[in-house]
């Protein structure tokens, strides 16, 4: 890494390394970029900053966020996978975020305080799932769903996600 040594005139020959500063040489030819004419700071203010967003780069952010919604088949609906955070870890339904049945109750308002959201549940064998389900319920949500299994989670968001792309085929023609 190369530090200040100095800033304006230009140094000819190789400054000493005073201070923990590398040393650097500094060279007659200014139209060659590889020859330093000033030393300048890293953090200075008076260096070029760019703050435009070049325009493909733009283009492609907006693209990307206008994509977002159509590729999210959850945007509306929340997925919530109660088993425990190794189980989780290991295999889980796309779009889907982990909440330990223990912590439903506690939890769900950083998911959703909307009481009419589509809020479908799942676990290993279906149990924990019916527990956070009927947790749920006495909160005062309405509609809770118990897919079951994870292997019945990923089959309803493969459905949900074929469905999505019909829908979406058919509003663009």
């Amino acid at each position: 890494m190369i530090k200040i040594l100095r800033i304006g005139k230009a140094a000819y020959g190789t400054a000493s390394e005073k201070q923990g500063q590398h040393a650097t040489r500094a060279r007659k030819n200014a139209t060659n970029p590889a020859c330093l004419r000033h030393f300048l700071p890293l953090h200075s203010p008076s260096l070029p900053t760019r703050t435009e967003i070049p325009t493909m780069l733009k283009k492609a952010l907006l693209a990307a966020l206008f994509a977002a919604p159509a590729l999210n088949v959850w945007a509306e609906t929340h997925l919530i996978d109660v088993r425990s955070p190794e189980e989780y870890a290991e295999a889980h339904a796309d779009g889907a975020i982990n909440i330990p049945v223990e912590d439903v109750a506690a939890k769900i308002s950083a998911v959703t305080a909307d009481k009419d959201a589509d809020i479908y549940v799942y676990c290993r064998s279906g149990r924990r799932a019916e527990a956070a389900r009927e947790t749920l319920a006495s909160l005062g949500y309405k509609k809770v769903t118990n897919l079951g299994t994870l292997a019945d989670a990923q089959a309803h968001v493969a459905k949900a996600q074929t469905d999505k792309a019909e829908a979406d085929s058919k509003a663009v023609q």
